[in-house]
């Protein structure tokens, strides 16, 4: 198959692939995703996923002949492949930092690129930076190709990572993943379930957020949806900016009118 030919034909790849996370346009994704592993001269598998990332996302670059080019010696793309084999034939691996998805790349030792979403992708990105088993970057929808190149690069020309990759992939492989589970289920229905404690702390954690329900309740909406704008406007500062910018024309209409 093309995927043999192509991971035997040279040292071994980078895998990417994004799964289910859609940031912009499959253009937007493919280019990022080419144009960080050619900064990084490496060579790359690129998985579609969701957003369908393949060559066709290459159309109208403004250097699209040059990137065609590079793509044809040095990219494969392809629609999926299982993680567990494809993981250990490669160098590193980039995705969004799916507490699943990075299970598998660093159960297979493959040092690993979190380019966290959502959720908790952010968590995870900070627990690999932590172990040092991978690292992460500016999260996807902010992402630039010369930042996930060098982080590329760097994961892939540092030894340490190959290293700390490898003995995390040994020590979880020896575990028994099955047995362990089953003596946690035990210990929290002996321990917890059937001595009433779980009960307990679930019914205290109700009674906590039901005091804390009844206290918003005494708020009035206006007030509510002023705390819940704040809120958001600290978040999100492109929406801060936004409202910014509709409270000015709001004023100019009203001197308008």
């Amino acid at each position: 198959s093309a995927l043999r030919q192509f991971l035997a034909a040279g040292p071994p790849p980078v895998a990417i692939g994004w799964g289910s996370m859609i940031v912009y346009t499959k253009q937007h994704m493919t280019l990022l995703a080419v144009e960080a592993v050619k900064q990084a001269g490496v060579k790359a598998i690129i998985l579609a996923g969701w957003a369908q990332l393949g060559p066709e996302g290459l159309d109208g670059a403004p250097n699209e002949e040059e990137l065609r080019a590079w793509c044809a010696e040095n990219v494969l793309f392809i629609k999926a492949a299982p993680h567990e084999l494809l993981f250990p034939k490669c160098k590193a691996a980039v995705h969004h930092g799916g507490i699943g998805t990075l299970q598998a790349s660093l159960s297979c030792g493959c040092p690993t690129i979190i380019t966290p979403v959502f959720a908790d992708q952010f968590d995870n990105a900070a627990h690999l930076q932590e172990i040092q088993c991978g690292t992460s970057t500016t999260k996807l929808g902010k992402l630039k190709a010369k930042e996930l190149g060098k982080a590329i690069k760097t994961i892939c020309e540092e030894t340490k990572y190959q290293a700390n990759a490898k003995a995390l992939s040994d020590r979880m492989l020896a575990e028994d993943g099955v047995g362990s589970m089953m003596a946690w289920l035990e210990k929290f229905f002996t321990e917890e379930a059937q001595t009433g404690k779980y009960m307990e702390r679930l019914n205290k954690e109700k009674e906590h957020y039901y005091e804390l329900r009844k206290k918003n309740a005494k708020m009035d909406f206006a007030k509510l949806q002023a705390r819940w704008g704040a809120v958001v406007q600290k978040r999100f500062p492109a929406y801060q900016a936004w409202t910014m910018q509709n409270l000015k024309f709001m004023a100019i209409a009203a001197d308008l009118a």
